[in-house]
């Protein structure tokens, strides 16, 4: 689990991960409210690579657009 802090309102928020293979599966986890799993077939999918000292996170959206960030993995 981990929070980050949304920009809009500042509000802090919690997320709840799990790895299936090279997907990564997510829902808030919050004390008000815990949300779905991001599971349904209309819902993104984030995938993630490992190679050389590099993490690349990659999610693909229902239209078939994605975005793709690789992060250097001494920096996380």
């Amino acid at each position: 689990m981990f929070h980050y802090i949304r920009k809009d309102d500042n509000s802090r928020w919690g997320i709840k991960c799990k790895l299936i293979g090279d997907q990564v599966l997510w829902a808030s986890d919050n004390p008000d409210s815990i949300g779905r799993w991001r599971d349904d077939p209309m819902d993104s999918v984030v995938k993630y690579s490992i190679s050389g000292g590099d993490l690349t996170v990659t999610e693909t959206y229902s239209d078939g657009s994605s975005t793709k960030n690789t992060y250097p993995i001494k920096q996380l």
